[in-house]
């Protein structure tokens, strides 16, 4: 594969009518007047790695989004469990960190891809090809299958927990934290080894074999507009069916769980007693986790499926939402996940000034 260094200008005190080359890239030198014997694929753009203005300034906000949101909530659980070491329950705390450093790897692809953006500037057509066959392009590719993998399986492990505390309180094994660590790694490597060796895969056995370029220049491994990359649609079907199932699963777990709290109190609850305002926040707060899995992963996945069957389809369609709604649960995650820690420092601080008064409330969705 050859690579061209090459810079906008080189035809620019030239008049050609017709430019003779064997590489399309070569065509983006000459004005729409002038004739170039291949043609340049409908995908390919000769302007900069990320198109428009718009989708640079939405990849920068979305990394400092990503970094900001979950370094906070990191530092914020560090502190708690520093202040609360002796009486809170921290069998949910390894679920709740890998979440959110899986949450903050979402930001890698992001500022390679924004930073790559910056250097190639308006020369990334001469350097596309050196671009799409780098480390740091397969990086992005490993990084972006390593966040749709274990996102959503951590995030049904953290539903399964809750289930089974809630359900199971006395006898269930997700209470010890020794027993939630072992399945947090075990996931976590899983994730790791797939995204690893798919990655692998694609560049050596695939691309590098044949001498083929990656065709989407944020180099996702969900879209392959020239139909070239075997591998991207294998892995665009396994990703799809991931997030399905997993979505369905979160949703219907969370709904057992709020139907089972629900329960519990009112069968323990005093007639004519005032519903507690924690189930409302409960409903809330897996109302906003559930939506926003559906809202993260299936509009992702509509969009990945439906381009591997059509000819042609924009591509910052693809940009855009690569940009806004993939990283949508590592956004939100930390933002409810904030709060929600927050509200329940808020709440034990009340309950210790309380506890001489006897007037500490206890609820079932004290820990959710």
């Amino acid at each position: 594969m050859g690579y061209i260094e090459s810079s906008n200008d080189i035809f620019n005190h030239l008049t050609l009518s017709r430019l003779e080359t064997d590489n399309f890239r070569i065509c983006c030198l000459v004005t729409e007047r002038s004739i170039c014997s291949v043609s340049i694929p409908w995908y390919f753009s000769c302007g900069d790695l990320l198109l428009g203005a718009e989708i640079k300034i939405s990849f920068y906000i979305v990394y400092c989004t990503i970094v900001l949101g979950n370094f906070a909530l990191l530092i914020i659980q560090i502190v708690k469990h520093s202040l609360h070491r002796k009486e809170m329950n921290s069998a949910f705390s390894p679920v709740q960190i890998a979440v959110n450093m899986i949450d903050m790897s979402l930001s890698v692809p992001f500022m390679i891809v924004w930073v790559a953006d910056l250097l190639y500037e308006n020369n990334f057509w001469s350097k596309s090809a050196k671009w799409s066959h780098s480390i740091f392009c397969f990086m992005v590719f490993g990084c972006f299958l390593f966040y749709n993998l274990a996102s959503p399986v951590m995030l049904v492990l953290s539903c399964i927990i809750r289930l089974r505390v809630v359900v199971k309180p006395l006898s269930s094994n997700f209470k010890y934290k020794h027993f939630i660590v072992k399945w947090v790694v075990s996931l976590v490597l899983l994730s790791i080894i797939w995204s690893t060796l798919s990655t692998i895969l694609t560049k050596y056995a695939e691309l590098d074999f044949s001498e083929k370029c990656m065709s989407l220049s944020i180099c996702s491994p969900f879209v392959d507009p020239g139909k070239t990359i075997t591998m991207s649609r294998i892995l665009t079907i396994c990703a799809t069916l991931v997030q399905i199932i997993t979505c369905t699963g979160i949703a219907a777990m969370y709904y057992h769980v709020y139907n089972f709290i629900k329960k519990s109190e009112e069968a323990t609850q005093n007639p004519g007693a005032k519903r507690q305002s924690d189930n409302i926040y409960l409903k809330i707060h897996l109302s906003i986790l559930v939506i926003t899995n559906f809202i993260c992963w299936l509009p992702c996945c509509v969009v990945y499926i439906t381009t591997m069957f059509l000819s042609i389809y924009p591509i910052p369609l693809v940009l855009w939402t690569t940009a806004t709604i993939m990283p949508l649960n590592a956004i939100v995650n930390p933002s409810v996940e904030t709060i929600t820690t927050l509200r329940k420092h808020f709440k034990q601080v009340v309950a210790k000034a309380l506890i001489g008064h006897q007037l500490v409330p206890v609820t079932l969705s004290a820990n959710i």
